[in-house]
């Protein structure tokens, strides 16, 4: 039987770890801009929006893996949760960009 809060640990962390990737891509676009002097154009902008949501992605894949190895139950709500954090992450992005 899973910890009560096992379901809100893990999704807390996961949000963390979302936002820690989201702001090392928009470092990582800052510094383009600083050593190149200009906005990277926009397909490489989506280019690089389109492989962080595929990390992203994977990511929540591995958090239901291990919520379900360690008798999660509600395994549904969990993935409705990483889907909503990915979903405002891209949203906090693409504003930022």
């Amino acid at each position: 039987m899973p910890q009560p809060d096992l379901q809100q640990k893990l999704t807390s962390s996961f949000k963390d770890l979302v936002t820690a990737i989201a702001d090392q891509n928009l470092a990582e676009i800052d510094i383009l801009v600083t050593v190149g002097g200009k906005r990277p154009e926009f397909d490489d902008l989506m280019l690089r929006l389109k492989k962080m949501q595929g990390i992203l992605t994977e990511k929540a894949v591995e958090l239901i893996k291990l919520y379900r190895a360690n008798g999660g139950e509600n395994e549904q709500q969990v993935t409705d949760e990483c889907k909503s954090i990915i979903e405002e992450t891209i949203q906090r992005f693409v504003k930022q960009i």
